[in-house]
């Protein structure tokens, strides 16, 4: 007898659904091109191995970095995508229930293009904060996999609110970042990152803003403030893969504005990151 589904009401003929699609269980990689070029790739290679072995994921033979980085490239070419992003996935093949009988892995990869890279946005963004689900420090935090559900609520409210995005806050109420960037603040000329304690994911631009900051010789802190503590910082920004540095202009909540006037340590890691990239 064959099998039945229903489908929004609907009976349709039975399909199986992906293991990795019921359980989320995939890890994933949003990379930049710009100018054809694939920015920070050995660094985004990194995290994405750390996340297959954590998973304890079997790659297929023959894959590498220089040849996870050719196909990149083809593709780049393909389909004519010299600035945009690209997105690798890879999930875990069919096999049993909550515990995986098959290790083996599908990885998918999509160049898909963008009108802005790395752009800059003067004007800023407007924040909200987010306080329906708390962050905590977790091994799934080193990269980037499928259970996202916490940073998609967390957008969706932003929209709802008219706002660009939410700052997400750990267990103890510290900012700890928004749904889809780390955060940097800068405090009595000092500029500060939340620690990864507060929950937040280890992203590629963190870790080059980091690096600038020392290069440029800004003093940097990896500490964490509460909301309230917002009132004592001059300059906020997020950061991620895609966007590299985008100034915060005002946070809902505490009615919190910044002058994206007189950034002027954003400007300068930004202006460094221009440089970078050109």
């Amino acid at each position: 007898m064959e099998l039945l589904d229903a489908l929004n009401g609907n009976l349709v003929t039975h399909k199986k659904v992906p293991r990795s699609q019921i359980y989320g269980d995939g890890i994933f990689e949003t990379i930049a091109v710009y100018n054809h070029q694939i920015l920070w790739f050995s660094k985004h290679y990194q995290r994405f191995m750390r996340g297959v072995r954590i998973l304890k994921y079997e790659l297929p033979e023959g894959f590498s970095e220089n040849a996870l980085k050719s196909q990149i490239q083809d593709l780049i070419q393909l389909n004519q995508v010299p600035f945009g992003r690209v997105r690798i996935l890879c999930t875990r093949k069919d096999g049993g229930l909550y515990y995986p009988t098959d290790n083996q892995v599908n990885i998918l990869i999509q160049t898909l293009p963008a009108k802005e890279v790395y752009a800059w946005k003067k004007e800023g963004i407007k924040v909200g904060i987010y306080r329906a689900i708390l962050l905590y420090p977790s091994i799934l935090k080193q990269f980037k996999n499928c259970n996202a559900l916490p940073y998609v609520l967390a957008a969706q409210e932003a929209i709802a609110f008219n706002l660009d995005d939410n700052v997400l806050l750990s267990y103890q109420n510290e900012i700890a970042e928004l749904s889809s960037s780390n955060l940097f603040f800068v405090k009595n000329h000092q500029l500060y990152t939340p620690d990864l304690q507060t929950g937040c994911l280890q992203g590629i631009m963190r870790e080059n803003i980091m690096e600038l900051a020392q290069k440029l010789y800004i003093p940097l802190k990896k500490e964490s403030i509460t909301v309230e503590q917002l009132y004592e910082v001059t300059e906020l920004f997020a950061t991620n893969a895609i966007h590299g540095i985008v100034p915060i202009r005002f946070v809902q909540g505490i009615s919190k504005t910044f002058s994206t006037a007189h950034n002027e340590i954003t400007r300068l890691l930004y202006e460094e990151l221009r440089k970078f990239i050109q």
